[in-house]
């Protein structure tokens, strides 16, 4: 899987992440990158975080290919 090519536009990003992560909830919130599989504000346990979109690409590819 290739990486969409992240523009700095969010909304732009964040639909990318979005079509190549269908089953994740995607976000941008606080200056940061957010995933989970379900947002909800009282649990953000198991949500990724990262500063970039690329970088928050790159995590949900790893886990997406079986990794951490």
């Amino acid at each position: 899987m290739s990486a969409p090519d992240f523009t700095g536009d969010d909304e732009g990003d964040l639909a990318s992440l979005r079509k190549v992560f269908p089953g994740w909830k995607i976000a941008r919130a606080s200056g940061r990158w957010w995933a989970a599989r379900n947002l909800v504000r009282e649990d953000l346990a198991g949500a990724i975080q990262a500063a970039t979109p690329d970088g928050l690409y790159r995590v949900l590819e790893a886990k997406a290919r079986g990794g951490r």
